[in-house]
């Protein structure tokens, strides 16, 4: 066995040393707690983050609950506000000679503020079915859905109005024009050549500023508020301002004749049915 010789150390060195391998177990635990520490200070935040969430979760609960009730609120402020329905007559057949068919029912628009832009519909009679047409409602305004001169070989006498589609007018859309007005006035029926033809006449004014490229005339005829004849007139080319006497005629016999309406059916709603002359006050 060799012999180690120690030189140059001192006392204190030797204390110092032994002092340190004596607490080497104490030095141990020491450096464990000092890593304990450092890991507690880097999950720290997340275990209070935890602990906060845990604490507010009924809260947030509370939160989640308010939202969907929000959406609820939601579904019933768009009930409010979806537009009132149509109100539809029972759909009627009218016979005009030669397997010839008018359909015609009449749509009332109840909502004062919008209107439809675009009603297509169609008469269905058993396996017979009209073309589908289309037309556009004003606010508060009632048309009649016609589909005339339909040949069947089949006697048709009842019908179903069906409603394919309908386009809305925006809530916040307004139309291109204030106010739009087609005036009817001094209508007058009259029955010519033993009853061979019948004559509506009538007087039209555009109180409107603008010209439209065309619009529609409807003209109903009703013995004891049944209605016994229909028929419409396109007109082309309607000046702001425009008087226009206008007739439309049937060439069938018709059954006596008490009342008359004529309803006028603009698409306002077209920006492409409007067109201007240089120099017009009014300008889209």
């Amino acid at each position: 066995m060799e012999d180690y010789e120690i030189h140059d150390i001192s006392d204190k060195e030797l204390k110092l040393g032994y002092w340190l391998i004596s607490r080497k177990e104490q030095f141990k635990k020491a450096m464990a707690a000092l890593i304990g520490l450092i890991a507690l200070a880097f999950w720290a935040p997340s275990i209070i983050g935890w602990a906060v969430y845990l604490n507010q979760l009924p809260q947030d609960q509370e939160i989640i609950q308010s939202l969907t009730r929000s959406v609820i609120d939601f579904e019933a402020w768009h009930s409010r506000v979806k537009p009132k329905e149509l109100q539809l007559t029972q759909a009627q057949v009218i016979y005009s000679g030669s397997d010839k068919y008018d359909f015609v029912a009449s749509a009332y628009n109840p909502n004062l503020n919008r209107g439809v832009k675009r009603l297509e519909f169609r008469f269905i009679s058993g396996d017979f079915m009209t073309p589908v047409s289309s037309i556009v409602i004003l606010p508060g305004q009632k048309v009649y859905l016609m589909s005339l001169g339909n040949q069947s070989d089949r006697r048709l006498t009842s019908a179903e109005l069906e409603i394919v589609s309908a386009k809305w007018q925006g809530l916040r859309e307004r139309l291109p024009i204030e106010n739009p007005k087609i005036e009817i006035s001094n209508i007058r029926y009259s029955s010519l050549g033993n009853n061979a033809r019948a004559v509506l006449r009538f007087t039209a004014v555009n109180q409107t500023l603008y010209n439209y490229w065309q619009g529609v005339f409807q003209a109903v005829l009703f013995n004891n508020n049944r209605i016994v004849g229909v028929n419409q007139f396109y007109a082309e080319e309607f000046m702001a301002l425009e008087e226009r006497d206008l007739e439309i005629s049937w060439f069938e016999s018709l059954p006596s004749v008490g009342q008359t309406e004529v309803v006028p059916v603009f698409d306002f709603y077209n920006v492409d049915n409007y067109f201007v002359i240089p120099g017009q006050a009014t300008e889209l």
